[in-house]
């Protein structure tokens, strides 16, 4: 991971308001995550993000989609394609990204590195009889009625809203 790399050599100092979703337990980082940059990838979902505290809010929960497992690559892909509409296309920065540009730009970048981190393998005792890939596991009050992949559009459905 190039920020421990950066760490490690204190060629970066760690921030203290930064990595807070770290001792969220994985199922609560991988709704937070999906949620929030499923409704900032929505047509007005940036507007709402008017100050510099508020898009930093939101970048700490989108940073946190570059930590998931690759099981999760489809909020894994809505949190990079986020980032790309705002660091290609200035008219999708939300309204708080202006007021201090450059230091989004880097923390994206920031956040980018993090996608490489070595993860660890998926367990093989989760195999299961059928050929899709495993989805990421949703809570029960929202269960659908739908085919086998339907968790799997539970997830990826707000990503997918453009």
């Amino acid at each position: 991971m190039f920020l421990g790399w950066a760490h490690s050599l204190s060629l970066l100092s760690p921030r203290d308001d930064t990595d807070i979703l770290r001792e969220f337990s994985l199922p609560v980082r991988r709704i937070l995550v999906n949620e929030v940059v499923g409704s900032l990838l929505a047509s007005t979902g940036c507007k709402n993000l008017t100050t510099t505290a508020h898009v930093k809010w939101a970048m700490e929960v989108i940073g946190q989609g570059m930590l998931l497992p690759m099981e999760d690559h489809i909020i894994i892909g809505g949190s990079i394609e986020l980032y790309r509409r705002w660091l290609l296309d200035s008219a999708e920065r939300p309204p708080g990204f202006a007021e201090d540009e450059q230091f989004f730009i880097r923390t994206i970048l920031m956040h980018y590195s993090l996608l490489f981190t070595q993860r660890p393998q998926p367990s093989s005792s989760s195999s299961s009889s059928s050929s899709t890939p495993p989805t990421p596991s949703t809570p029960s009050t929202s269960t659908s009625s739908t085919s086998s992949s339907a968790s799997s559009l539970h997830i990826s459905s707000p990503l997918t809203k453009t």
